[in-house]
């Protein structure tokens, strides 16, 4: 979140959940095989497990998955999974309380740290731990992170820090090859096939680790050309890209009308001239507008 905050919505500005399920259902109904329910943080939203179930029921839906940040996580994991729920993303940038707490503005590693081992006793399966790395401030951490999934089941993935927000000035971002060139001699990776068939370059670990490393590189290995992916933003909007002007409010649509949406927004993604969102093109103002 944007440390000054961001604009709240009026509650009738939401979508309920029974506004969501016949707008999955129609991209279900043209291929979509994939549903990740995603926020803000969807477990402090009532009604999560009810939907999730409502979710899991729709015929064609073989992977169901929820991105958190973990707060919650050891009180919601079991339900998730019995709710349908299959692999969790967990956001975590560092591993060191202090400075978790200063990048999440006061947030509880402890809480997190239990909501992984739930996740993972629970069945979910990946558990995926998402990083992104930023120079300077955690990439002091790398070794750390590959050190737990040596030693837990889990997938650590390193994700390219990207914009956050439309003008916002990077300093820098740690590539996927100096991330691994600064591995070398340490832990020897070994190059796996993605059982998710996404964007990420998934490696073992040798001599026996628990784990996997992922790594996510939109910067200096862009994968946009094979993005499949459509966003439902919780006011309605349904968003082909990340770096898009294309984006229509279908709210209140009947079923054929959002079918007719989903297949216009899918051919104009323009997957082949793009290399990376870098929100020049976007109307939102930042990924706190989006989801994830």
């Amino acid at each position: 979140m944007p440390p000054e905050g961001v604009k709240k919505l009026r509650h009738d500005q939401v979508l309920k959940y029974q506004e969501m399920i016949p707008i999955i259902e129609a991209a279900v109904s043209h291929g979509v095989f994939r549903v990740r329910i995603t926020g803000g943080e969807p477990l402090v939203r009532k009604g999560i497990i009810d939907f999730v179930k409502s979710v899991s029921s729709i015929h064609g839906i073989s992977d169901l998955s929820i991105t958190t940040n973990g707060v919650f996580l050891a009180e919601f994991a079991k339900p998730l999974v019995n709710a349908g729920i299959k692999r969790v993303n967990i956001s975590l940038d560092s591993l060191r309380p202090e400075k978790f707490q200063e990048i999440t503005r006061g947030g509880d590693i402890k809480k997190v740290f239990q909501g992984i081992n739930s996740a993972i006793e629970a069945g979910m399966n990946p558990v995926k731990i998402n990083v992104v790395l930023i120079p300077g401030k955690n990439d002091d951490e790398i070794e750390s992170f590959v050190r737990m999934a040596f030693e837990k089941p889990v997938q650590v993935r390193f994700i390219e820090r990207m914009p956050f927000s439309k003008g916002e000035q990077l300093s820098g971002y740690v590539s996927q090859d100096e991330v691994r060139k600064r591995l070398v001699g340490k832990f020897n990776l070994i190059p796996t096939a993605n059982p998710d068939g996404g964007p990420a370059s998934v490696f073992s670990l040798s001599g026996g680790g628990a784990g996997i490393i992922g790594f996510i590189s939109p910067r200096s290995h862009p994968f946009c050309a094979s993005c499949t992916r459509l966003r439902l933003t919780s006011c309605g909007d349904l968003i082909s890209c990340l770096d898009s002007r294309e984006k229509i409010n279908i709210r209140g649509f009947g079923i054929s009308l959002i079918e007719e949406k989903i297949r216009e927004l899918a051919l104009k993604k323009g997957l082949l001239h793009k290399k990376c969102g870098f929100f020049e093109n976007a109307d939102h103002v930042s990924l706190s507008d989006i989801g994830g």
